[in-house]
């Protein structure tokens, strides 16, 4: 294992098998990353959601298998072994290897500390409630870094290592669209389509992947009129700063939904 990998809690119960795998992958796709020597990142591994935020302190709305942040200073990997069960292993393989970069690129807590632009923030609170305005700035900025993380894996040369996760993903954000028995929280599903999109848009040369991307917008075109060309649009504007990147975003959902 690298030196800059340090496997900071592993919860009793959990199989050495799972952990030298997660071990295994995380090196490995380190080991693909520009400036591989550069990154230091811890490692949590626990039994559960209840023990993930009693150890780790962070508590939110969405918590998936494998997660990254660094408000402490430093990137920190966190996997929750229960929701592992079941995932097929080149999916867990991808969330890994997807987490991995993010670490990398997004291993500072300005990725994560940040305000929302004045215009976002006055429009959606007009219109919802503080928590969805949360919701959607969250799940808007995470899909820009999503994207960013999906555009190095291809500079990396690990597309094809985290395909299965931005598949599973982008069938989830379609079957939760298409759900008639739930028509609840519109605006969080439109979002969550929207990050979706961006995590899978670096991605879209593969035929998979760009006809999940159409039938997801397809799905929503009906309720919100979207077009995918200006999403596209939206897109082709990103640079290399991660803040005016979802500014971008912020700004055509502000002029788009909440204007």
């Amino acid at each position: 294992m690298p030196s800059n990998i340090r496997l900071i809690h592993v919860s009793k119960g959990i199989p050495e098998k799972f952990v030298n795998m997660v071990l295994g992958t995380l090196a490995t796709a380190l080991d693909r990353i520009k400036d591989k020597d550069e990154h230091y990142i811890e490692l949590y591994i626990y039994r559960d959601e209840y023990e993930y935020i009693s150890i780790s302190g962070l508590e939110h709305p969405n918590i998936y298998f494998v997660m990254h942040e660094a408000y402490l200073g430093w990137p920190r990997i966190h996997i929750i072994h229960s929701l592992c069960r079941g995932i097929q292993r080149e999916v867990l393989e991808a969330g890994l290897i997807h987490e991995t970069i993010h670490a990398a690129i997004h291993g500072s807590p300005k990725y994560y500390i940040m305000t929302p632009p004045e215009a976002f923030r006055d429009s959606c609170l007009s219109k919802h409630d503080p928590i969805i305005c949360s919701s959607i700035y969250n799940l808007l900025a995470s899909g820009v870094k999503d994207y960013e993380v999906s555009r190095a894996a291809v500079e990396y040369g690990l597309e094809t290592r985290v395909k299965p996760l931005i598949y599973k993903y982008l069938m989830e954000a379609y079957r939760d669209v298409v759900d008639e028995d739930n028509l609840s929280n519109e605006p969080i599903k439109l979002c969550n389509v929207i990050k979706q999109f961006l995590a899978a848009y670096p991605l879209a040369l593969d035929k998979n992947i760009s006809g999940m991307i159409r039938k997801l917008i397809d799905a929503l075109r009906e309720r919100h009129a979207i077009n995918l060309k200006e999403i596209i649009d939206m897109v082709e504007r990103f640079g290399d700063d991660t803040y005016k990147n979802i500014s971008y975003v912020l700004d055509w959902f502000t002029d788009r939904f909440l204007i």
